[in-house]
């Protein structure tokens, strides 16, 4: 009995270990993704979201030179990051060669950084995951660190919401322009004036609403708790992000269907009755608070006023309803402005909206605004951004990735392909740092179970 105890033991502990990866990688990879979490905010100059990936880097050199002695693997997934990853810098170059925009504020400056974050951040970081020996480990590692994140960010941007609308205090804005004295940058809170009185736009440490939502879509998919699942489309809510609260509630309306179709024989009474009492303690607040509070009337009232501007472009000249025309927009200009290199990889990411601003057709009735007309400027659609910024090869690989995770039999990854390429519709997010951040860990994560399952089925 001593003996098959030890041995039991033994195997949990083999079990355990094989599950886990070293403190440091783990300190790492949260180090990274929580930098990743919070769009504007820089040290000295340099995006945060920069800085948090150089630990990770560094340790993911050491892993591949000294670990594997310099041999990189990879997985079938590998190649579709290394094409992509190619045109960004092959594409920024050639921009910097043959188009003339210098005129234009930050033309140059975004597209050196194209090349040089891609070179030398992004690929050794995924030559890193794809080469990682126990990507399994790996993967937990980061989607219970990614969750954990989301969680945080969750629950802050409710207390920031709670503070607001009571005492009228803006706890990011106490925090890092007062607290820290903009060590951090200058944060620029998104105050606004309903015509009735001040509101702010809850984005909780991020300086951009639907970066906010992209991380809390991302928690959604991955998290299982349900009120945390919750409190995620009610931080798109208080971030007033149409983009994000449209995207997440599809998901949700996804999921009760789903639900639906697998108990269409009978749902059982008690599940119905708790379904009601819990949407009735949900919404017995919000009214008692709306009754109340003046303010939570106005923000209710902005928030119905700008969901209805969605699909409405002349309600919304500057906004989610104008993004939907961009797709269109993108689709003429790649056939009409572009020759024929550019169609195929692009003119660099990030600096793709000149070329709207060049194309003769598109100036005779586009309303750009000061910023489009002085700045380079990024097209706040991911089709439209991906078609002009790195061609159809970028096309190709942005949807074909998108694709692989919906025909995942995992339904958090389908759901995250499906809420990425929604949002991705009305914003540019898939080349945001946390997005390729969690596509890299995924598909190194996923080619490797592929791989597994093909060598047992030969077998």
């Amino acid at each position: 009995m001593k003996i098959k105890k030890s041995s039991l033991k033994l195997n949990n502990y083999k079990s355990t270990l094989s599950m886990s990866i070293p403190f440091i990688l783990s300190l790492c990879i949260a180090f990274a993704l929580f930098c990743s979490s919070m769009l504007g905010l820089q040290v000295f100059g340099i995006s945060l979201n920069k800085i948090g990936l150089l630990p990770l880097e560094l340790y993911g050199l050491y892993y591949i030179f000294h670990v594997k002695k310099g041999k990189i693997q990879g997985n079938r997934y590998i190649k579709a990051f290394i094409i992509l990853y190619m045109i960004q810098i092959i594409g920024s170059i050639l921009s910097l060669a043959f188009r003339d925009y210098i005129s234009f504020l930050e033309w140059e400056d975004r597209l050196v950084n194209n090349a040089v974050q891609y070179l030398f951040i992004y690929f050794p970081i995924a030559f890193f995951v794809f080469s990682y020996s126990n990507k399994k480990a790996l993967f937990s590692s980061f989607k219970s660190i990614m969750i954990k994140i989301c969680r945080f960010h969750a629950i802050y941007v409710l207390i920031q919401f709670v503070l607001w609308n009571t005492i009228s205090i803006n706890i990011t804005d106490i925090l890092i322009n007062q607290m820290f004295s903009h060590i951090f940058g200058s944060y620029g809170v998104a105050y606004g004036n309903t015509g009735t009185q001040i509101f702010l736009r809850i984005t909780g440490l991020n300086s951009d609403a639907a970066f906010l939502s992209i991380l809390m879509l991302i928690g959604y998919c991955f998290d299982k708790n349900k009120v945390y699942k919750i409190l995620y489309f009610a931080s798109t809510i208080f971030a007033v992000s149409r983009v994000g609260m449209f995207s997440i509630a599809m998901l949700m309306c996804i999921e009760v269907f789903l639900y639906l179709v697998k108990h269409r024989h009978g749902i059982k009474q008690k599940v119905i009755i708790r379904s009601f009492i819990g949407v009735v303690i949900l919404l017995f607040p919000v009214i008692v608070v709306y009754n109340n509070s003046p303010s939570v009337q106005n923000y209710i009232d902005l928030l119905f006023g700008r969901i209805l501007t969605i699909f409405n472009s002349d309600a919304d000249i500057y906004g989610t309803g104008r993004h939907m025309s961009y797709p269109f927009l993108s689709i003429y200009s790649w056939f009409f402005d572009l020759n024929i290199i550019e169609r195929l990889i692009g003119v660099g990411i990030r600096t793709e909206g000149l070329v709207l601003n060049h194309s003769q057709y598109i100036a005779s009735f586009f309303d750009f605004n000061r910023t489009m007309l002085t700045s380079a400027w990024a097209i706040e659609c991911d089709f439209a951004s991906i078609l002009l910024g790195n061609g159809i090869i970028g096309m190709l690989v942005y949807l074909y990735l998108y694709i692989q995770l919906i025909k995942s039999k995992d339904m958090s990854l389908i759901l995250l392909g499906i809420g990425l390429l929604v949002f991705g519709i009305m914003y540019d997010v898939f080349i945001s740092t946390i997005v390729q951040t969690t596509l890299i860990f995924i598909f190194a994560y996923r080619g490797d179970m592929l791989c597994t399952k093909k060598q047992v089925q030969s077998h």
